[in-house]
C-alpha cells in the first residue's frame, strides 16, 4: 500500500540526520572526511556506497555507525526529501523509456511488488509519513539483514573491531523478509500508452521467466 517506502527509507538515510547530528551537520560531517555517500536501491535490494581515503576510515565507520544504527527520520527533513521524490517521479513519467519499462513490469507482475515503480508513484510517496519511514527502518534494518563490504587499503582483522564499535548498542528483531508468491502468468496482449507528438516508440515483448533458484538457471542463461 506504499509504493517506494524502501526507497524514501533509504534516501533519509544517506540525506537525513543521524545520531546528535542534524542533516545538514551530517552531511558536513561526511564532508570533513571527504567520504562520498550515495544510495542505490532497485526492486530487490538497498546499498550504501561510502567512498573514503584509507587513512580516515575509522571516523567514517562511525558515522556510518550512525547512519544505519540512529537514524533520526525527522518531519522536516522528510517533507524537504518528500518534495524532491514527488518531483523526481514527475521528470520520470515524462522519460519515454522508462515509462515503458514501468509499464512493462505493470503489465507482467500486476499488484505483486515487482509491478510498481521502486520510487514509487507521487501519490503513494505524497502519503509516506516519517513514522512510516521509521516503522520501515525499525522493521527491515538490523544487524541480522545487513552485509558490511569493505574494498581496499584495510586489514580485516583491524577493521572489524571499528565496525562493531560503529553499530555497538544496535538492537533489531529484523529478519529477511520472506518474498511474495510469484505472480501467476497473464494471457498476451496489448497494451498501448499513447504519447501524441512524440517523436519515437517504445516497444516492449516479453514474459515471466523460471525462478532463480531453478536447476535449469545456468542452462536458460545460455
Amino acid at each position: 500500500g506504499r509504493p517506494g517506502l524502501a526507497a524514501a527509507v533509504a534516501s533519509m538515510l544517506a540525506d537525513g540526520g543521524a545520531g546528535t547530528r542534524n542533516a545538514t551537520e551530517l552531511a558536513e560531517a561526511f564532508a570533513e572526511v571527504g567520504a562520498d555517500l550515495e544510495e542505490h536501491v532497485d526492486t530487490d535490494q538497498v546499498q550504501l556506497l561510502v567512498t573514503v581515503l584509507a587513512g580516515n576510515l575509522p571516523r567514517t565507520l562511525a558515522l556510518v555507525g550512525d547512519l544505519l544504527a540512529r537514524p533520526r527520520f525527522d518531519a522536516a527533513d522528510w517533507q524537504r526529501a518528500q518534495a524532491r521524490r514527488v518531483d523526481e517521479i514527475r521528470r520520470h513519467l515524462d522519460d519515454p523509456l522508462r515509462l515503458a519499462d514501468d509499464q512493462f513490469e505493470h503489465a507482467l507482475y500486476g499488484d505483486h511488488p515487482y509491478g510498481h515503480p521502486f520510487l514509487g508513484t507521487a501519490e503513494s510517496v505524497r502519503a509516506i509519513t516519517a513514522a512510516e519511514l521509521r516503522a520501515f527502518w525499525a522493521a527491515h534494518y538490523g544487524p541480522r539483514t545487513v552485509s558490511f563490504v569493505l574494498v581496499g587499503d584495510t586489514d580485516g582483522a583491524a577493521v572489524t573491531p571499528a565496525v562493531a564499535r560503529a553499530l555497538q548498542g544496535w538492537r533489531s528483531t529484523a529478519q529477511w523478509p520472506a518474498p511474495p508468491p510469484p505472480p501467476k502468468p497473464l494471457p498476451p496482449r496489448v497494451v498501448v500508452s499513447d504519447r501524441p507528438g512524440a517523436p519515437q516508440s517504445q516497444l516492449r515483448v516479453g514474459e515471466l521467466g523460471a525462478a532463480r533458484k531453478t536447476p535449469d538457471f545456468a542452462a536458460l542463461s545460455v
